[in-house]
């Protein structure tokens, strides 16, 4: 399978995400309490956007951002 993001080959077949993406995926997840607890009430959508608006996120980190904000966005509807 490849990468939902970028189409190099995924990590394995439980992952839509290629090594690169799931690394981001993973701190992006992970930091998300920190933020929480840093900014008072803060929920994962404006937390994806805060993350990804910041001039020294990387690119990888910024296009999982965006996958996440589709697939939040695409279960709410």
């Amino acid at each position: 399978m490849k990468c939902s993001i970028c189409n190099r080959e995924v990590i394995d077949d439980k992952s839509e995400l290629c090594l690169y993406h799931s690394e981001c995926y993973k701190k992006i997840k992970s930091s998300f309490e920190v933020w929480r607890l840093a900014y008072g009430e803060l929920d994962w959508l404006n937390y994806l956007q805060r993350v990804d608006e910041r001039p020294e996120t990387g690119i990888w980190v910024k296009e999982c951002c965006e996958l996440l904000k589709k697939k939040k966005n695409y279960e709410n509807s």
